[in-house]
């Protein structure tokens, strides 16, 4: 049920989609028991579906029950208490939740650090889902920072990952990855010179390089 509501929304067939996220919810609470590692799965496949549609509260539901189940268990997956934590975190974000949110990132920051996995591309995405949080706090300064810690860490994961893929797949990856470079360019509406300035365009220069370097190899 998990599967195909994901591919009825990538259909946009939203109203199916909600009902089968719900009923595949339904399903493993009932079958596995709702303390089980593959509901936790089923939730955090029907979150992602629900966010997906556009259904913020829904998924935060589901994402919210995946991290209590998942600080539950008590199994030592920290990165996947890590993990839900930042999906909930930006759903909140996106809700204008923002000190709960605020919150949430910083625990998910610490388990990542504790894990061992903050150069994963989830990090990286809530590094800069953390970005635009400060932003939206009116703490520019810090989120300039954030923003340009997330460039540095999706260019070293693209680095890594590009060196096996045809250019045409290295382009379609670059095209997609995770990129605060938006983010930092209305950073410096207000700020017409400066370090940022600098700092800002040897970023974005260094992303752009980085594209041509895995085409010429």
């Amino acid at each position: 049920m998990a599967n195909l509501a994901a591919a009825f929304a990538e259909l946009g067939r939203n109203d199916e989609a909600r009902a089968m996220a719900a009923e595949g919810r339904r399903l493993a609470e009932a079958g596995w028991g709702p303390e089980n590692p593959e509901t936790v799965q089923i939730l955090e496949s029907c979150g992602g579906t629900l966010d997906r549609i556009g259904d913020l509260d829904a998924s935060r539901d589901a994402w919210n029950q995946a991290l209590k189940l998942r600080r539950k268990a008590d199994d030592g997956n920290v990165a996947g208490i890590a993990f839900c934590a930042e999906r909930v975190a930006d759903l909140l974000r996106r809700g204008d939740r923002l000190a709960e949110a605020a919150r949430l990132f910083a625990e998910a920051d610490s388990l990542r650090a504790r894990s061992g996995t903050t150069g994963a591309p989830a990090a990286t995405e809530a590094q800069a889902n953390r970005a635009l949080l400060l932003f939206q706090h009116g703490d520019r300064s810090s989120a300039f920072e954030a923003g340009l810690s997330a460039e540095q860490r999706a260019r070293e994961h693209f680095r890594t990952t590009a060196q096996a893929m045809p250019e045409r797949e290295a382009l379609l990856f670059s095209a997609a990855r995770v990129t605060s470079r938006d983010l930092l360019l209305t950073l410096l509406e207000d700020r017409p010179g400066g370090a940022e300035v600098r700092r800002t365009w040897e970023s974005v220069m260094a992303s752009r390089a980085l594209v041509l370097d895995e085409m010429a190899i």
